[in-house]
């Protein structure tokens, strides 16, 4: 049987799927009317007038036929919450009242719950300490000047939980180990550090404001630390623990996330003091990294809430070059990313401060712009005046990041575009592509490649059979001689060939798909999830008619003609060329196998017409 995701046993996600009605839950965000054997309502991840969020209660699913999000309850609180894995599996154990197995302490990190719920107390210990200590004591008067004097109203600090950390080398030690927690959980949190020859332990941050990093369950799970002298590092965040992964969050979403899914778009900067500034300026979804460049992880957990999003960098090289960074994350994401960057010499936190909020609402209303746009300016700005290598390499980097584009006319109307800007003819450029292509330098990823080739054939009349097939495999609807007749290399298309792979994989001797099992592996998969969710939701007539296994018969009838028919076409080609060669042994073997395709051919039409 196949693992379990992050360790917890697929039995108990079934289960505890199983104990959900999804029905339920997911009336609580949107209102279902009952149609037939589904439910339907205005779906919750995007905007539309027409109803076409389908819920299947037999199956636990769910999915939007308008914009192809659709999952299990996991799925749902995942993104309707924007939370991770764990978290959905513990709310809905909450719910159900049930307990979470104790395997599911190897899941994400190396800790048990009772473990991790003292790192959760730690952090909050530390935060209450860092915060008393700017407000409340002596030893932060000069950072909460400093603070002040940057803009920052004291209600905003209070509310980001800012906090200082003084210079002494153990006062959070002897805070947090005086509070009563154990000396390896205190070292666990990352928050002190053991010293040199294992002598003793001294705090991690000192002499430092301390500002707070709230996962989206409102806790504290780590901290960034800015020092106020010239001390280097200037920014130091919390290490990798447990609780904590800075590649997988971002800062100020806690706060910024209503605002986001409400406007459907997120600003993203680059730093803390950016995020509280813009806050306290009316920019209510605004969010950042923590200090490190932007992941997929981060672009998925934009994704969770918005299909817009503005980049707003500062306005150096430095700057530009995050930009480009983000271009391979974001192109093709489905999402509208538009950038804006900001005059030489500022960053977003400086340009509200000297010119307003007003003027950076105006320069994201009017300067942003598409971030393809972006890169291909970049680039042509930067070779301007380059030799004939350079601008050799100039086109070649432009047509690069042409091909990262899906969208065939966005593709043509950009390489005109340069082609303009260039002075060369555009027919040089489209003949540069295939080159390229052959050395393997586009960008997408396999996944992608399916999830395109799903987009282009899903809808072609001659791939119907194919889906049919796999939405009635998934129903239980195949007999055992059907089962056995099924062939997996039969699908053209790679999306429902896998499917197919990973279904029969999961079908017991009596022919039943074990659903427990199947859903473990196909749960955290972003392409077949999905997958699976539209097709257990489709309510095609005929999937409840009287002779489902006649169609069954017809459609796996069709598959092995479609193969017949590829297989003739090839052998003919390859006959066509020896005979052009003369090379009578193959001229031979070819004959013979066309022939006993043509026997197998005639052999299905028979079948076909006395079963008609």
């Amino acid at each position: 049987m196949a693992a379990g995701r992050r360790g917890v046993p697929p039995a108990f996600l079934q289960q505890l799927r199983d104990a959900i009605d999804i029905v339920t839950l997911i009336s609580g965000y949107v209102a279902l009317s009952k149609i037939g054997q589904n439910y339907r309502g205005l779906c919750p991840f995007h905007s539309e007038k027409t109803p076409s969020f389908t819920v299947t209660p037999s199956r636990q699913m769910f999915y939007c036929f308008g914009c192809g999000t659709g999952g299990d309850v996991f799925t749902f609180l995942m993104k309707k919450e924007g939370i991770g894995f764990m978290e959905a599996v513990r709310e809905l154990a909450e719910l159900a009242k049930l307990p979470v197995p104790s395997e599911a302490k190897a899941g994400s990190c190396s800790t048990s719950p009772d473990q991790r719920v003292q790192l959760e107390a730690i952090h909050a210990r530390a935060q209450t300490w860092f915060h008393h200590n700017l407000f409340e004591h002596a030893m932060g008067r000069t950072a909460l000047a400093y603070l002040t004097e940057r803009g920052l109203h004291l209600e905003t600090l209070r509310a980001f939980g800012v906090g200082f950390a003084p210079a002494s080398w153990d006062g959070l030690t002897r805070y947090l180990l005086h509070a009563g927690f154990r000396l390896q959980d205190v070292v666990q949190s990352g928050l002190i550090l053991t010293k040199p020859g294992k002598t003793g332990y001294y705090d991690r941050f000192r002499g430092r404001i301390m500002i707070p990093i709230v996962n989206l369950r409102g806790q504290v799970v780590g901290f960034g630390g800015r020092v106020l002298d010239g001390t280097l590092p200037k920014y130091l965040n919390s290490p990798e623990t447990p609780l904590f992964s800075k590649g997988r969050m971002l800062y100020g979403l806690d706060r910024a996330r209503e605002a986001i899914a409400r406007l459907n778009t997120a600003i993203l900067v680059e730093g803390y003091f950016d995020v509280m500034t813009l806050h306290q300026s009316g920019f209510q979804h605004v969010v950042a990294p923590l200090g490190t460049a932007l992941t997929r992880d981060h672009v998925a957990l934009i994704r969770r809430f918005a299909t817009t999003v503005v980049l707003v960098f500062d306005g150096d090289s430095a700057g530009s070059h995050a930009v480009l960074r983000a271009l391979d994350l974001f192109v093709n994401s489905g999402m509208t990313v538009r950038v804006a960057i900001l005059p030489e010499g500022y960053d977003p936190d400086t340009y509200v401060r000297t010119h307003g909020s007003q003027a950076l609402h105006t320069l994201l209303e009017t300067q942003a712009v598409p971030l393809l746009d972006f890169a291909i300016e970049h680039s042509l700005q930067r070779h301007r005046h380059g030799t004939l290598d350079d601008r050799i390499r100039q086109v070649d980097d432009l047509l690069r990041i042409i091909m990262k584009a899906d969208n065939v006319i966005m593709r043509e109307e950009y390489t005109r575009s340069v082609a303009e800007r260039l002075g060369i003819r555009q027919e040089l450029l489209v003949q540069r592509y295939p080159q390229l292509l052959r050395r393997g330098e586009t960008s997408a990823s396999p996944e992608k490649n399916l999830v395109r080739n799903r987009d282009k054939q899903n809808g072609k009349k001659e791939d119907r059979e194919e889906r049919d097939l796999v939405a009635l495999l998934l129903r239980g609807a195949f007999t055992v001689d059907q089962l056995h007749a099924l062939q997996e290399e039969e699908f053209t298309n790679p999306l429902y060939r896998q499917l197919v792979r990973v279904i029969l994989y999961h079908i017991d001797a009596s022919g039943t798909l074990v659903w427990d099992a199947f859903h473990a592996q196909i749960a955290g998969d972003d392409v077949l999830g999905p997958l699976v969710a539209e097709l257990t939701t489709m309510d095609e007539g005929y999937f409840h008619a009287e002779d489902v296994v006649g169609y069954i018969w017809d459609c796996l009838r069709a598959l092995t003609r479609k193969k017949i028919r590829t297989a003739l076409n090839q052998a003919i080609a390859r006959l066509r060329a020896a005979e052009r060669d003369g090379r009578g042994d193959e001229i031979q073997r070819l004959n013979a196998h066309i022939n006993e395709l043509l026997i197998r051919k005639a052999d299905l039409e028979k079948v076909e017409l006395l079963s008609s």
